[in-house]
């Protein structure tokens, strides 16, 4: 079962299309290619006049944007013990061999837990750095799809990023 996005996300996507249409938005593309060779990355939203273009929703293809700025998760988990294996985030977005681009509540209970592990640092002016967890932003649980996630991190709200199956 798949939980139908907000209406509100899909405003904030037209309206990014058209700032990119009027020329008043850059656009990086993550993966034009398909070779991205990060585990996983956010783009914590903030008007930055730069939106990251990602594809995602497995094999429904959806390219959306998030405006802000990109932070690398790199590979390691809050256990410093622990590596980010990126399949593990696809993982609640399939069944078998089937690919359920969004996903039933259960899914997102178990994407909500692997997000909790992964590690989000950050250095403040006075050169305290800090490394935190993210957190599902569970009031956005509508935008959930495979490769586009909505988190919590300490610099506010984002959306984290990976690969998809597709």
């Amino acid at each position: 079962m798949f939980v139908e996005p907000l209406r509100d996300f899909w405003e904030v996507q037209r309206r990014l299309t058209e700032r990119v249409q009027a020329g008043s938005l850059i656009v990086v593309d993550l993966d034009p290619d398909g070779t991205w060779s990060l585990s996983a990355a956010v783009v914590v939203l903030r008007s930055s006049g730069v939106a990251y273009a990602h594809q995602c929703a497995g094999h429904h293809c959806e390219e959306r944007l998030a405006e802000g700025y990109l932070v690398p998760l790199g590979g390691m988990l809050l256990d410093p013990d622990q590596r980010l294996d990126p399949l593990s985030l696809t993982a609640p977005f399939h069944t078998g061999d089937k690919c359920n681009w969004g996903t039933d509540r259960t899914g997102v209970d178990r994407l909500a837990g692997l997000v909790a592990g992964l590690p989000f640092w950050t250095r403040r002016p006075e050169g305290k750095v800090s490394r935190d967890g993210l957190a599902l932003d569970r009031s956005r649980d509508g935008e959930v799809a495979e490769g586009w996630a909505p988190v919590l991190t300490p610099d506010g709200p984002g959306v984290l990023l990976w690969t998809n199956c597709d």
